[in-house]
């Protein structure tokens, strides 16, 4: 079964059935077309999550939006698939999102 989160920078979501976590470091880059703004591109998203099972951890970067100029929506980690579904707020004109502000949703299944 798949599991959807939305996690806080910092925020942390284990799967309670193999102890399986993720969390949501940071965005390393954010170049969306703004709200109510007509872009040649639409562009895209990148955030940064640390992965953790059995010990082990992992630290990746995942992207949303455009993926046509390169970034990768999804990645598989001791057997899980995590999904980025969407990073929030989107971006407006003129207006610089805080780090703490952001939000990301994550989908995850084995």
């Amino acid at each position: 079964p798949e599991e959807t989160f939305t996690l806080s920078r910092g925020g942390c979501a284990m799967l309670k059935s193999d102890g399986f976590s993720v969390r949501f470091d940071s965005v390393s880059g954010d170049s969306r077309c703004p709200v109510n703004v007509q872009c040649m591109w639409a562009g895209r998203v990148d955030a940064i999550f640390t992965l953790m099972k059995d010990g082990e951890q992992k630290t990746v970067t995942l992207s949303a939006g455009d993926l046509g100029q390169g970034g990768n929506a999804v990645v598989r980690f001791r057997g899980e698939r995590v999904h980025l579904d969407a990073v929030e707020p989107m971006t407006e004109e003129g207006k610089k999102i805080a780090q703490k502000d952001y939000r990301a949703t994550v989908s995850v299944k084995k």
